[in-house]
């Protein structure tokens, strides 16, 4: 049965593990890579999957008798097929529910998560380019940009190990602190190790900036947490961000998703969008906590 999205609202603190994941599903070979993602961490998590198809309904500027289509008997079976695809998505889950939703995909998928229940979002990422990016964007960047949960984003689907090294860029500032906290909560649940990075455009670093963010860093983390490995980089955050993550084998990079200047944003996304866009490997956007 479809259902019409309600706006978004803000939502309590998001908890930890997450007891539903929110996997939004459009049937691409990108969605059954995230779809497998959250499996593997509703088993780990022990946690209720939430699976979503969005139906955008027909195009814009379609003749009649195309719009018919969209409207007749022909629509009927198309929607009782959607129907059967996503309950067949959703076997082997014992705790997990399936249900279409109509609306564009870059703006339902965050009022689902504000209407849910959902801990996490999981997603799969296209990866656009280019043009096409900047005229189309991307419905995971969307969500990263819009929702109060983390959002996971990813193009593969991961190991029966994954994750194993969990890399978390870092500066002294209260978002980059919740994302550590995140990180850190993964790494010391799911067995994994962690690093941070820190990252400077200039390449310079104040003699005692190092010691101070080692001291903050350690203020944030508990006492179970891993001991993180650190590493320092000179450049724009984004490229050292995914470079380390390929150098140093880290498998989830958990980042971040702050918005700086509405413009700026606009025009070349954030840190975490770009990351998201160029990372091979997994990515974790965590919202601040004044944004949810």
């Amino acid at each position: 049965m479809k259902t019409h999205a309600k706006p978004v609202v803000h939502r309590r603190t998001t908890l930890f593990p997450p007891r539903t994941i929110l996997v939004p599903h459009d049937f691409s070979d990108c969605s059954a890579a995230a779809l497998a993602a959250a499996k593997h961490l509703a088993t780990r998590f022990a946690s209720r999957l939430e699976l979503a198809h969005v139906d955008a309904g027909p195009p814009p500027a379609l003749s009649q008798g195309a719009m018919d289509a969209f409207t007749g008997p022909a629509y009927a079976a198309y929607q009782a097929g959607l129907r059967t695809d996503l309950e067949a998505a959703r076997a082997g889950c014992k705790r997990a529910a399936a249900h279409m939703v109509e609306g564009a995909p870059e703006r339902v998928v965050p009022r689902l998560a504000a209407d849910s229940t959902a801990d996490l979002i999981v997603m799969g990422t296209h990866g656009r380019r280019g043009l096409r990016r900047l005229a189309l964007g991307s419905v995971a960047e969307a969500a990263v940009h819009s929702c109060r949960v983390p959002v996971l984003v990813t193009r593969t689907a991961p190991g029966p190990r994954w994750p194993r090294r969990i890399l978390a860029p870092y500066r002294m500032a209260p978002y980059a602190d919740e994302a550590l906290k995140t990180a850190a909560r993964w790494a010391r649940f799911l067995g994994a190790e962690l690093g941070i990075l820190n990252v400077e455009e200039d390449g310079g670093w104040k003699p005692t900036v190092r010691e101070d963010l080692r001291c903050h860093a350690e203020s944030v983390l508990e006492d179970s947490d891993p001991t993180p490995d650190w590493h320092w980089r000179g450049g724009r955050p984004f490229e050292q961000i995914v470079a380390v993550a390929e150098e140093k084998a880290y498998d989830l990079v958990v980042i971040a998703a702050h918005a700086r200047g509405r413009l700026r944003d606009a025009l070349i996304g954030t840190t975490a969008e770009r990351v998201i866009r160029c990372s091979p490997v997994p990515v974790l956007a965590v919202p601040s906590q004044s944004a949810r």
